[in-house]
């Protein structure tokens, strides 16, 4: 994933243009038995006393999987209310190497994203 490093900070962040809907590709390597994902916020906060931003955190999403980046199938779909909590995306399990997350909704201008955890659940 591209991103922009935040300045005097140690990690990256994407962030996405003003029209949605937004697409992220996650390529596993493999294919490899999937059923969550899950999207880490902004992370920056407002001054003390230390509160999270939710500006920017994803509000609705679709998520796809695929093994041969050509034909996706929809496996998820979910909404969030504006706030800045880790976005956690469930679904049956699927025998994937692509996933693609379609960001179709965020707080404000852009979708922001620090990271992105793709696994199994059990």
């Amino acid at each position: 994933m591209d991103g922009t490093k935040v300045p005097g900070g140690m990690h990256y962040t994407w962030v996405s243009d003003s029209l949605f809907p937004q697409s992220i590709v996650v390529d596993l390597g493999q294919i490899q038995e999937v059923d969550i994902i899950t999207l880490a916020p902004d992370q920056r906060v407002k001054p003390a006393p230390e509160e999270p931003l939710s500006e920017g955190n994803v509000t609705s999403c679709k998520v796809y999987a695929s093994k041969d980046n050509e034909e996706f199938i929809l496996v998820a779909e979910k909404s969030w209310e504006a706030n800045a909590l880790y976005r956690t995306i469930a679904f049956d399990r699927q025998a994937a190497r692509y996933l693609k997350i379609e960001i179709l909704d965020a707080n404000g201008s852009s979708a922001v994203i620090t990271e992105i955890e793709v696994g199994l659940s059990d």
